[in-house]
């Protein structure tokens, strides 16, 4: 499996909150995909309370980043082709929600998680708990 590495840049309410600049590295089934293009940071396209969307393009297609500001949440990839339907593509946050829990189900204590991700056990077992949550969630189609 490959990864991007992301510098993601968030802002807050306050005129002067500080950047997170800290580079976040995504699972994306596979493919290595990044919003550094050449060395230029993609555009924001679009931000709501959750997410920034950056976007970069080819001249046949453009590729938005729904990246959340929570950096243990998933990363979306939304591929736009010309008179084609986007494709939506998850890309699992190293260490975060998902990440845990699948380290989880594959068989790993929830010590072992820790150790794995370099956390105490309590968060260990948070981010167990909100990924499983999450997909519960998902499952049922109720959130």
């Amino acid at each position: 499996m490959c990864a991007f590495v992301l510098a993601a840049m968030a802002t807050g309410c306050a005129a002067r909150a500080p950047r997170d600049t800290m580079s976040r590295r995504y699972d994306c089934d596979g493919e290595i995909v990044g919003v550094v293009v050449d060395g230029k940071r993609a555009p924001v396209v679009r931000r709501d309370q959750m997410t920034d969307g950056f976007a970069r393009s080819k001249t046949e297609e453009a590729v938005e980043y729904a990246i959340p500001r929570d950096r243990l949440l998933d990363a979306t990839v939304i591929r736009h082709s010309v008179g084609g339907s986007p494709d939506r593509r998850l890309c699992i946050a190293e260490g975060g929600y998902t990440d845990a829990l699948q380290r989880f189900l594959r068989g790993a204590s929830v010590g072992d998680v820790a150790k794995q991700l370099v956390i105490d056990e309590d968060d260990a077992r948070k981010r167990i708990g909100v990924g499983l949550a999450r997909l519960r969630c998902r499952y049922d189609d109720d959130c």
